[in-house]
């Protein structure tokens, strides 16, 4: 008889697009960190990246200059167009210290024109990104 292959481990972080904004002036990744529950979770960095790029951490969440609780972000170049990655990176463990953690990648395609990115318009300039703590 034939076993059925268990499912694997969640990641310790799962990530959902929220939802995009157009913006003229930015591209931006912005986001959320929270527990199952919906109470923030602080004292984490998100990285995004590109083929091709290195990427930007933010600022540890709940902790940078204009955060509230469990929130982080990571500003781009003006009128990025593109697929770009975003994740859940480390733990700040102490002064300058990180850990590593597991976490779902999502991404994140950016389409930067003069008409899309007017207010009203359905331009991806702006993602607004929820990961959720499983463990």
């Amino acid at each position: 008889t034939d076993t059925p292959t268990p499912a694997p481990p969640p990641k310790q972080f799962s990530a959902q697009l929220v939802r995009w904004w157009p913006n003229c002036g930015i591209s931006l990744v912005k986001g959320k960190i929270v527990e199952p529950n919906g109470d923030p979770v602080n004292g984490l960095r998100a990285r995004v990246w590109a083929d091709g790029w290195e990427g930007a951490l933010s600022l540890v969440s709940g902790v940078g200059l204009t955060y509230g609780p469990g929130e982080w972000d990571v500003l781009l170049r003006q009128g990025q167009t593109g697929k770009f990655y975003v994740a859940v990176w480390d733990w700040q463990t102490g002064p300058d210290t990180y850990v590593r953690v597991d976490s779902e990648v999502l991404e994140l395609d950016f389409n930067y024109t003069q008409e899309n990115c007017q207010p009203e318009a359905d331009g991806h300039q702006v993602a607004e990104v929820l990961f959720v703590r499983n463990y």
